[in-house]
């Protein structure tokens, strides 16, 4: 191709850069002018060698069809060797003419004329002065053309790389992860299990509510009682005991008598802390007279054989529950049973009412919950109240409770541990939590366990029986901290761990992702 070239392009044209590229219409003038320009070459041969051979008296050859490329150099094909042209010759001369020499094969491999007269002949329309154009009125020349081409390199760069920003926008709005669990199953039978309050987390409420119960009753009966109650007795004056025998008066403020229903004896005053600490006893006391005059309630009392000497002021009492229950009249005639009963059913009432009060109180009835039994009762004095017309009875009273609520979760997770199927928890499963039924469970909370204020909660226990099923549970938000920005590989075995699930499984989109995204992007599904 290079001999081609420079045999056929002169060197005033040898740059490139320069050669129009010929249009179709070109290229035919082109092909005919080279056809014309063989033609002619023949007959000049033949007419060498025969010199008494007109070019009429020769048969002639067809013409070629010579074949040009885009840039002007004419393509050397597979030739045929020119034929021994052997003319009838008529002639005045009686000798014998030669044979004509055969035409040699014309290689177009070498040089069979100048390039310079070829051009100048065929009067080419690839001159410099004669630029090509497109049908368009376009001139398109090497350098046009290499500029559009790099124009279309420059294109489709732009394009790879919009792409490529396209996915990675892709990639980043649209990736996530999705985390499925399956829990592990824990099957629970257990009886009498104990539990102790202060492993578990709880919350102690305290309500006080107060109600009526109203009961048919037929007539009315004459009764004559005299209203008691319960003291504290004091001993102020020594460190001696001081015996009280019973009817020992009590008087209160007021003037109302009391008296003592059995002899007791209060200790004498103790000093703690550099401090006297007087003696103390509980005793139980009636109203010298009976009627509802003597319904004193909480009162203070003095000892009126002590008037006038150091042990007046030093010897006293104070009321411990309210006095009263006196009354002198018609009453109801509901009798000591229909009393216990109506008692017994307005305390079933106040404490339901109690439990229901502290469930609203309840910090968060999804964690905690209220275990039976687990509460303090301390009802106030039950009072009967007369209808005008003589056939019903009201009975009031009040009720105090401290309810005991524990997270529930908790209460699981401490079962198990106590049945020894789950050891103490590592750092990373300390995050698991176990749920179940807990409500299938029978729990009992000894009343001899339970403190007042819920201060000593080392020795408060409550026992529990049944059968439950029970669950790990992690929180969503715990398993996208641990495994966030992580390898699915790597976040796998992490998971295993973390949630004591038998199967895990990670899906990450786009497809293309092999890492786990931030934890605001991965939900966690339990199966």
């Amino acid at each position: 191709m290079k001999d081609k070239f420079y045999d056929i392009i002169p060197e005033n044209k040898r740059s490139i850069r320069n050669i129009p590229i010929p249009n179709k219409e070109q290229k035919e003038a082109i092909e005919q002018k080279l056809t014309e320009a063989e033609n002619s070459f023949i007959e000049n041969v033949i007419e060498e060698q025969v010199p008494h051979v007109t070019a009429k008296d020769s048969p002639k050859k067809p013409a070629r069809k010579a074949s040009h490329s885009m840039d002007g150099i004419k393509k050397g094909g597979k030739k045929k060797a020119l034929r021994t042209v052997t003319p009838e010759v008529t002639t005045e001369a009686e000798e014998e003419v030669p044979p004509l020499t055969p035409i040699p094969k014309r290689d177009i491999k070498h040089k069979d004329f100048s390039v310079e007269p070829a051009f100048e002949t065929l009067d080419s329309p690839l001159e410099e002065e004669d630029p090509v154009s497109d049908s368009l009125g376009r001139t398109e020349t090497y350098e046009s053309w290499n500029r559009n081409t790099k124009k279309g390199y420059v294109f489709w760069i732009i394009c790879g790389l919009i792409l490529a920003l396209l996915l990675i926008t892709i990639s980043y709005i649209f990736t996530g992860a999705t985390i499925s669990l399956v829990p592990k199953k824990y099957d629970l039978s257990v009886s009498g299990t104990k539990v102790y309050l202060s492993d578990i987390r709880h919350s102690g409420i305290k309500v006080t509510v107060k109600d009526e119960l109203t009961v048919d009753v037929d007539g009315t009966v004459s009764v004559d009682r005299k209203a008691s109650g319960t003291v504290v007795l004091y001993n102020a004056f020594s460190s001696a005991e001081q015996r009280l025998v019973a009817n020992t008066r009590l008087e209160t403020s007021g003037g109302k008598i009391f008296r003592l229903t059995k002899s007791v004896t209060i200790p004498g005053q103790k000093t703690v802390s550099g401090k006297n600490v007087p003696g103390s006893v509980e005793a139980e006391i009636v109203a010298d007279k009976s009627g509802d005059g003597y319904n004193v309630g909480f009162q203070d009392f003095k000892l009126p054989a002590y008037k006038g000497t150091p042990r007046y002021d030093s010897i006293y009492g104070r009321s411990k529950t309210s006095v009263g229950n006196g009354y002198s009249g018609e009453v109801p005639n509901i009798g000591s049973s229909g009393i216990a009963s109506s008692t017994k059913a307005l305390k079933e009432k106040l404490l339901s009412l109690a439990i229901k009060d502290a469930e609203k109180k309840n910090p968060d009835s999804a964690m905690y919950a209220l275990i039976p039994e687990s509460y303090i009762t301390e009802y106030g004095e039950i009072k009967q109240t007369v209808a005008s017309n003589g056939k019903k009875v009201t009975f009031e009273g009040s009720l105090t409770l401290t309810a005991v609520f524990i997270a529930k979760d908790d209460l699981s997770k401490a079962v198990l541990k106590a049945e020894n199927m789950i050891q103490n928890s590592t750092s990373t499963k300390s995050q698991v939590n176990y749920t179940g039924d807990t409500g299938s469970l029978r729990i009992s909370f000894p009343k001899d366990t339970i403190s007042k204020d819920l201060e000593d909660t080392q020795k408060m226990y409550f026992t529990v029986s049944g059968t439950s099923s029970i669950y790990t549970m992690v929180s969503e938000e715990t398993v996208a901290q641990a495994v966030s920005n992580l390898r699915k590989d790597r976040a796998v075995p992490v998971l295993t761990e973390l949630t004591d699930s038998p199967d895990v499984q990670i899906e990450i989109w786009p497809w293309w992702k092999n890492t786990l995204p931030s934890k605001d992007r991965i939900r966690l599904k339990i199966n």
